[in-house]
């Protein structure tokens, strides 16, 4: 795991919007920083499935077996990020 934040400004070229924003994206670090530690599987699995770009059947398990609320609402997000893209793009997600 590296340690660049996931939201470095540098890294993507733009500025927070706003102190709540850093707030609130170092919260969401700092709990993808302890799920790691305390489910390393559940997490290394995660991290190589990439469920961004995963197949539905992927996702599905993740979100399936997701070890805590944080990583359940993680998985739940991608799902439903994944059917949005599905109905704007037109592109079944399988």
């Amino acid at each position: 795991m590296s340690n660049q934040p996931l939201f470095d400004p540098l890294l993507y070229g733009t500025a927070f919007e706003n102190i709540d924003e850093r707030q609130a994206l170092g919260k969401c670090e700092s709990h993808m920083d302890a799920l790691a530690l305390a489910y390393p599987d559940w997490y290394a699995l995660y991290d190589i499935t990439m469920p961004d770009s995963a197949s539905r059947a992927e996702v599905v398990e993740l979100l399936s077996t997701a070890p805590n609320d944080f990583a359940l609402a993680l998985m739940y997000g991608k799902y439903t990020m994944r059917l949005e893209i599905a109905a704007i793009t037109g592109r079944e997600f399988s």
